[in-house]
């Protein structure tokens, strides 16, 4: 009769695959989980992208070209009685519709923002009357399956500038 002892099962290889595969398990998911959230943070990231990057070149695109000395320079209007001509009203519409796109947490976050001016850029006036049209914002992201962090902060920026008809 043989006796098995604890130095027996360490020089064999009985259960060796099993006792990996618990030991590495655990590894594994996690890094699943958490590859999965990064990329669903890129993909949020993208999209919002877009949607600034969209509304800034829709209010750019209002643009009117102006002679200065010999150079023609273009300067982006406002004007709250024809907001199809005002690039700032171009951009807010442009932006409210695309932000449809996104997830009902960030599309509501987004919509606060823009109600209550807390996305940069929009109103300033300076950067428009120069040609610029810009957006930019932060705002947290709550992943799915939080492993170790509960949300991420997400900044995104975009600028067009209108370009002289000549």
């Amino acid at each position: 009769m043989k006796v098995r002892t604890k130095m027996n099962f360490l020089k064999k290889e009985d259960g060796n695959v099993t006792v990996v595969l618990v030991v590495l398990l655990p590894v594994l998911l996690w890094c699943l989980f958490f590859f999965e959230s990064k990329m669903q943070v890129r993909w949020i990231y993208t999209q919002v992208q877009s949607v600034l990057d969209f509304s800034t070149l829709a209010g750019a695109n209002t643009g009117e070209t102006q002679k200065s000395g010999t150079e023609y320079v273009c300067s982006i209007p406002y004007s709250a009685s024809e907001q199809s001509k005002s690039g700032y009203h171009v951009a807010v519409k442009l932006f409210k519709e695309n932000v449809k796109t996104l997830p009902e947490g960030i599309k509501n976050e987004l919509l606060a923002q823009l109600q209550s001016g807390d996305i940069e850029g929009l109103k300033d006036r300076d950067a428009q009357m120069g040609g610029y049209m810009i957006m930019s914002t932060s705002f947290k992201y709550k992943p799915n399956i939080p492993i170790f962090f509960h949300n991420y902060i997400v900044t995104v920026s975009s600028t067009s500038r209108c370009q002289p008809d000549i």
